[in-house]
């Protein structure tokens, strides 16, 4: 990692050590959240280099570490990964998506899925409902046909909206 952290910038230099990588029984795998920082990052757990993010378009180092100290964090949902992302971090709604985009939260669920929960949590987070601010948006129950909305607020347990037939 230190030596394809150093040659970051030289893409002929990256490219000749990822290579040489499988030789090593080491494999490369994409930005994972959890797994990854700003930049590469080594996991003995599966004797693998998960790509950085700091280098991705619009996704600055610090804003890549912030994520990265959340790893440790349990999570049941994507929708509270959502939370501490925008209580926790500097993340912007650009990176976010662009992090979604490239699967880096796979483990809650497909692309598609998690870019309708994050579209409805920017929409809803934090703004008011009948005079009352939602502390959360906390999840989307079901599938691609009929969508369901669980919607948290700090005087009540949880008011559900049912599919539309």
């Amino acid at each position: 990692t230190v030596a394809l952290n150093y040659y970051g910038d030289d893409s002929k230099r990256t490219l000749k050590l990822t290579n040489e990588l499988p030789y090593y029984g080491i494999a490369l795998k994409p930005a994972k959240f959890r797994y990854t920082g700003s930049k590469y990052t080594l996991s003995r757990e599966d004797n693998s280099i998960y790509k950085g993010v700091g280098s991705i378009k619009e996704m600055g180092a610090a804003v890549a570490d912030e994520i990265y100290q959340l790893r440790g964090n349990q999570y049941q949902n994507f929708m509270a990964v959502l939370i501490d992302l925008k209580e926790k971090t500097k993340a912007n709604k650009t990176q976010i998506t662009k992090l979604i985009e490239l699967d880096f939260f796979s483990e809650f669920g497909d692309i598609n899925k998690l870019l309708r929960q994050y579209e409805l949590f920017d929409k809803f987070y934090g703004k008011k409902l009948r005079g009352q601010t939602l502390s959360f948006l906390v999840l989307i129950l079901n599938a691609p046909r009929h969508t369901q909305l669980v919607l948290l607020r700090k005087s009540s347990r949880c008011a559900m909206t049912k599919p539309t037939t």
